[in-house]
């Protein structure tokens, strides 16, 4: 049975669309033909809510958390995370600036799955260089981690 990680990478907040990621690999798990784990990296930076504590929950209300670790890393060791990861993902909710994940995935020699939106529209290329993902959808990144 084949094996991976994917790694979902960005401050634990909301707007990373970290539990969309959960989701998702609530049904690659479903559907049994992978053995998989998510690691989610960034520094819990949410003032009134924990998001680490949230996520937490979620995974644990659908049965996988067993199957995720969350934890912050300097950015000089960022490369760690990297280069043990298969897959990585940036499903921001909003978009941003000038998001560096994909680039440093492209870096690191990772294929990188993002949303749609930001910058994340000029830093992939669809089919290229990674694929782009409606935001807030664990149905459609399902799909594309099926195509990985």
């Amino acid at each position: 049975m084949t094996s991976f990680v994917i790694g979902s990478i960005g401050n634990l907040e909301r707007e990373k669309g970290h539990d969309v990621a959960v989701k998702a690999l609530k049904k690659i798990i479903d559907d049994g033909n992978v053995v998989v784990a998510l690691i989610i990296v960034g520094k819990d930076s949410t003032i009134n809510e924990s998001e680490t504590k949230r996520i937490l929950t979620l995974s644990k209300d659908l049965g996988v958390q067993g199957h995720i670790k969350i934890f912050s890393i300097s950015h000089k060791d960022i490369h760690y995370v990297y280069s043990a990861c298969d897959i990585v993902l940036t499903l921001c909710i909003d978009g941003e600036a000038f998001g560096m994940i994909p680039l440093e995935a492209a870096m690191h020699n990772r294929p990188v799955i993002a949303t749609n939106v930001g910058a994340c529209r000029v830093t992939i290329i669809q089919n290229q260089t990674g694929l782009l993902c409606e935001h807030n959808s664990s149905a459609e990144l399902f799909r594309l981690l099926t195509l990985v």
